[in-house]
């Protein structure tokens, strides 16, 4: 079973993921919280295989709890799930070490998938946020765009 920690600040959001995680067997949710320094705290202490984080949050931000996390359970893989595809906070996140960035609008097949890849260690990108990436990284320097 994959142990899976969920923050996000949206009661709704914490709540449908966990629904799509109890409606597959391979998972066991090991806390749903609100807040990063409670999500540092369970990543601490029940060091969960996968941690689903939203990026905008009231207070620590995903960035900063993505980088708490990785320091205090670095076996943890932290899987951005946010509204947000711009391409700054994604590279802030990947170098904070998140391995995967998701939009919520990923259907949840895909999400299940997803988090099975991060527990392998393995990367995933949304489509448009891998675009958004590619752009920005072969944009020549000070070009519009």
């Amino acid at each position: 079973m994959i142990s899976v920690l969920i923050c996000d600040d949206h009661a709704l959001v914490r709540y449908g993921i966990a629904a799509v995680l109890e409606a597959h067997g391979e998972f066991r949710l090991v806390g749903a919280v609100g807040e990063g320094a409670r999500a540092i705290e369970l990543a601490q202490r029940e060091r969960p295989q996968v941690v689903l984080m939203d990026l905008l949050m009231p207070g620590m931000n995903g960035v900063e709890t993505t980088r708490e996390i990785r320091r205090v359970s670095p076996d943890s893989q932290v899987l951005l799930l946010t509204s947000h595809e711009g391409d700054e906070p994604v590279l802030e996140v990947l170098r904070a070490g998140a391995i995967s960035y998701l939009l919520k609008d990923t259907p949840p097949a895909e999400l299940v998938q997803a988090i099975e890849r991060a527990a392998r260690g393995e990367a995933t990108l949304h489509p448009r946020v891998a675009g958004a990436m590619v752009r920005a990284l072969t944009q020549p320097r000070g070009a519009a765009g």
